[in-house]
């Protein structure tokens, strides 16, 4: 990039005002959450592809037992007295498995003891409860009897806490029967709410509960599995719960500011093969070489149970699939857990504060940077290759580092910055062509503003000075009615304006009939003597036609002066904060006016500063033949006011 100059630095206010109009779109879009919806849909597609292109089972761990429609055409009454769940809890106990049940046992069976005596054998048994958040208590939900609170707050977890939280609190809970309550290793609850739209992507960690916590089934069986007691992790709001392995060793579930988890989703529901149909597991107890089978291949293993009939209806969409068993959610975190223990860290993490906020800083101050500098290309250029890097980072992150993109903000930050800045150099520059356009012509004034100099502070430059006035215009006019001087000077002045801005002039001012115009600035002309000599002799032709017209018209005999000199001159905006002309003064600009005054009517007169500026630049050319449209008189030696001291040479034209 280009170093800014002092007129670059004029151009910040301006882009702090597109950047301010820039957060104000982006805070009503953030306000009508609009960011975060694009941001979850961006979410569901990468998680979508990740899942299509390379789809994962759960951790090997994670024995799924469901209790399908066939299980329950089956199994029939079995499941109505529960001893179907007696017959699978006993294969549990026999395999050294432990069981997490996504069921509420609610009233009594005639079977219970069976089913009681069965799970009292499994090592680990994890009893769903289901939480009643805390103000949605109404009569379909009772109070808690005594003897379950006392029960419940054996089964409270109290980690250790840190910064501040908002747990969801339940008021009260949908127990199991009494005796299956006691038996159980861990109450723990079932709770997974939709997001806004209606899809599963999350789950809570913990329901609050007087002074402690009711852990999700899925964190304590899978802590259990691990053998850390939920007492010993640490909670900390907004970033994970970490979870101890021994002395110096330790892993992190992330979790939002609520203890809420992104389920990390890695297969569709068929992409899990090993499972098990909950009536070929509790009539395996029937067949001894069955039971063996079944014994060998979950042997110490978590079977989670869970009733995925059509009939419940505990299904629901998630991000890549629009029917998913709700009791899946439970098991891919839990086999997240499982698999992050051993070193695989396969759950979704959120950006960071700072990296939002870092990228919201290095997007403003780059468009300040870019917004100063002059040309168009780096400020486009710039932009796209900001957008391209911002673009590659968040694919980066997601697909290699598994951090849920932010996007939408940073994405629409930049879009705007540049649509606006775009917008603004866009109406500036039209202005300015539209400026620029009164002294040169528009494809000059396009090309200005295109990238030459679109600055027009005040510099030294060598240029060509062109001055041009009619003879006896003054006494003429005096005579004539106005509108007549009137239409006569339009079509004259246009008339001359049309062939200085053909030969690249600058036409300063019309002073009355008198013309001020030179070659040379804002556009860069290699030979501007020989541009100011054609045109000064095409104005004179065209003189010539225009005489014939208005001399039976109006009696002008039209004869016009014109004098040139080249030299140094001031040219730039020139003038007060109220008025500012784009102009050219100096000591050569008064000699071109001399030439004027002292050239002949109807001739050109150059001085020889010029003739000479035209000879260097002719013998500098490689192409030594030129046009043979004009040649220089004998050389005059002219008495000029203002210079005294010797006198000036200078040439007439020949044409």
């Amino acid at each position: 990039m280009s170093k800014p100059s002092v007129s670059s630095i004029r151009r910040l206010p301006s882009s702090l005002y597109c950047l301010f109009i820039t957060f104000l779109v982006i805070a009503a879009l953030w306000w009508s959450g609009f960011l975060s919806y694009c941001d979850i849909a961006l979410y569901d597609y990468f998680l979508g592809l990740k899942v299509e292109n390379d789809p994962q089972a759960l951790n090997p761990q994670i024995i799924p037992v469901d209790l399908n429609d066939k299980s329950e055409m089956t199994l029939g009454e079995r499941l109505g007295d529960r001893s179907a769940f007696g017959d699978l809890f006993s294969v549990i106990a026999h395999s050294d498995a432990h069981a997490v049940l996504d069921f509420i046992y609610q009233g009594e069976r005639e079977k219970d003891k069976i089913m009681l005596d069965a799970a009292a054998g499994i090592r680990g048994v994890f009893v769903g409860i289901v939480p009643v958040p805390e103000g949605r208590e109404s009569v379909s939900y009772r109070e808690l009897y005594a003897d379950e609170k006392i029960l419940l707050r054996k089964h409270l977890w109290r980690p250790r806490e840190f910064g501040q939280g908002s747990v969801p609190r339940a008021g009260t809970f949908v127990m199991p029967f009494k005796e299956l309550g006691e038996i159980a290793t861990q109450l723990s609850h079932l709770s997974i709410d939709p997001d806004f739209d209606g899809i599963y992507r999350r789950t809570p960690l913990f329901y609050a509960w007087e002074d402690g916590f009711i852990p999700a089934i899925s964190l304590a069986s899978a802590l259990f599995e691990l053998g850390v007691d939920g007492n010993d992790i640490e909670i900390h709001y907004g970033r994970e719960v970490v979870v101890p392995l021994g002395p110096d060793e330790s892993f992190s579930i992330p979790i939002d500011s609520s203890g809420v988890v992104l389920v990390p989703f890695r297969g569709k529901w068929v992409d899990t093969t090993h499972r098990y149909s909950f009536d070929v597991m509790a009539n395996a107890l029937g067949d001894e070489k069955q039971l063996n089978e079944v014994r060998n291949d979950i042997l110490r293993s978590l079977c989670f149970v869970a009733d995925t009939t059509f009939a419940k209806k505990d299904l629901g969409p998630i991000p890549f699939e629009k029917v998913y068993p709700l009791s899946g959610l439970h098991t891919w975190v839990i086999s997240g857990i499982l698999d992050a223990s051993l070193g695989e860290d396969t759950f979704y993490w959120e950006n960071s504060s700072s990296y939002r906020y870092g990228w919201l800083a290095i997007i403003v101050l780059f468009f300040l940077l870019l917004g100063i500098m002059r040309n168009d290309l780096v400020f486009n250029s710039g932009s796209a290759i900001i957008f391209l890097v911002f673009q590659g980072l968040t694919v980066y992150l997601w697909f290699y580092r598994r951090i849920i993109p932010w996007y939408a903000a940073g994405t629409l930050l930049i879009s705007f910055s540049w649509l606006f800045g775009f917008i603004y150099r866009f109406l500036s520059q039209r202005k300015r062509q539209s400026a620029l356009e009164r002294y040169v012509p528009r494809s000059v004034a396009h090309k200005l503003v295109a990238g030459q100099r679109t600055n027009l502070e005040p510099m030294y430059k060598e240029l060509t000075i062109l001055f041009s006035d009619i003879k006896s215009f003054t006494t003429w006019s005096a005579e004539k009615e106005a509108h007549v001087v009137h239409d006569f000077l339009n079509e004259y002045l246009e008339s001359m304006a049309d062939i200085l801005f053909k030969h690249n002039a600058t036409v300063d001012k019309f002073m009355g009939d008198g013309i001020l115009a030179f070659f040379g600035d804002p556009l860069d002309l290699p030979n501007h003597p020989r541009e100011a000599i054609k045109a000064a002799v095409a104005m004179q032709k065209k003189i010539g036609v225009l005489r014939d017209t208005w001399k039976p018209k109006v009696g002008i005999d039209l004869r016009v002066r014109i004098g040139i000199n080249t030299g140094n001159v001031i040219v730039g905006d020139l003038g007060t904060k109220r008025r500012i002309e784009y102009t050219v003064i100096g000591s050569s600009v008064n000699m071109a006016q001399r030439m004027e005054s002292l050239a002949t009517p109807g001739g050109i007169l150059v001085t020889e500063y010029t003739k000479i500026a035209l000879e260097k630049r002719l013998s500098l050319s490689k192409n030594k033949v030129t046009a043979p449209f004009f040649s220089f008189g004998p050389e005059r030696a002219l008495e000029v006011k203002g210079y005294d001291d010797k006198p000036i040479m200078a040439y007439d034209i020949i044409f």
